[in-house]
């Protein structure tokens, strides 16, 4: 596992060139770019076989503040972290039904001031597997 964050460690601070998210294979994939001492890098980042995703904007009430990009932007891919014990339960007074849905994150990602929780059964990074499951 310390092999794994070491490789994810360089895709901190990365410009975001496409996303997908493919919700029929359960997969997440990020084409990243980095730039190191003038040399360009690029890396399939690809969770497989996700089976919980939580986004949020920002923190608090600001994650109302949607606004339109300026034609420069892109987005960051800021920081990536392995988790344990994180778990999410659905509490609805209303909708009795969404109670039977949870999941437990073992992957974050900053993107700016967003946050993407993902719970991935492996890791795909240029090509090269790594298992999250315990």
């Amino acid at each position: 596992m310390e092999n794994l964050i070491e490789k994810l460690n360089l895709l901190w601070a990365s410009k975001i060139l496409n996303y997908d998210y493919d919700m029929l294979l359960n997969n997440i994939t990020f084409l990243l770019e980095t730039l190191d001492n003038g040399q360009i890098h690029r890396y399939e980042l690809k969770f497989k076989k996700v089976s919980m995703v939580y986004f949020v904007n920002n923190v608090g009430d600001t994650r109302f503040n949607i606004f339109e990009p300026d034609e420069d932007d892109y987005l960051e891919f800021t920081s990536i972290s392995i988790l344990e014990d994180v778990k999410f339960d659905i509490e609805s007074e209303r909708d009795e039904w969404l109670k039977q849905y949870q999941g437990k994150a073992n992957v974050c990602i900053e993107i700016w001031s967003k946050v993407l929780l993902i719970e991935a059964d492996s890791i795909e990074l240029n090509n090269e597997n790594c298992s999250l499951s315990k």
